[in-house]
């Protein structure tokens, strides 16, 4: 989900789910995005693994990460 607050400015929220049947846990997203232009963004992220993996017992991480995306061909 994404809510562009101001021209350009926004924010989003996602939830990656488990990647296989080993995971147990959620992965949820949050984070604020900038259109450079319609065709270049910047981002910046928050996320926190919360569950539980069958090899390795219960755990959380989180991380915050920044990065641009560039849509080619958008006409």
């Amino acid at each position: 989900a994404r809510y562009e607050v101001t021209n350009g400015l926004g924010v989003f929220f996602d939830i990656e789910m488990p990647k296989s049947i080993s995971e147990y846990g959620a992965n949820p997203n949050a984070g604020l995005y900038y259109r450079i232009t319609p065709n270049i963004q910047a981002h910046i992220l928050y996320s926190k693994y919360i569950g539980k993996d069958r090899y390795f017992g219960t755990f959380n991480s989180e991380y915050v990460r920044g990065g641009f995306t560039w849509l080619l061909g958008n006409k």
